[in-house]
């Protein structure tokens, strides 16, 4: 298992109860779909933490590069921002 943790810019206090339910969704969701598996999502207003398990051919880049863009989508399609 590893953690990844991803702040929002300036750590700005931007995940709010709700949209950070609506966010949690869609990344879990979107991990599914590529084969990522998230143990646990949690964090604060201004961060989220992931517990990743990593596959036999994934590595910690991959699996953040992966992330990190399907956070971006995912705020840009739930007009979150």
């Amino acid at each position: 298992m590893d953690s990844l943790s991803r702040a929002t810019k300036n750590r700005v206090p931007f995940f709010t109860k709700n949209v950070k339910q609506k966010l949690i969704k869609h990344i879990m969701g979107n991990a599914i779909k590529k084969d990522i598996y998230i143990d646990s999502i949690d964090g604060g207003k201004e961060h989220l933490l992931l517990l990743v398990s990593l596959g036999v051919k994934q590595s910690v880049a991959e699996i953040t590069q992966a992330l990190k863009s399907t956070v971006s989508m995912s705020i840009a399609n739930l007009r979150l921002a």
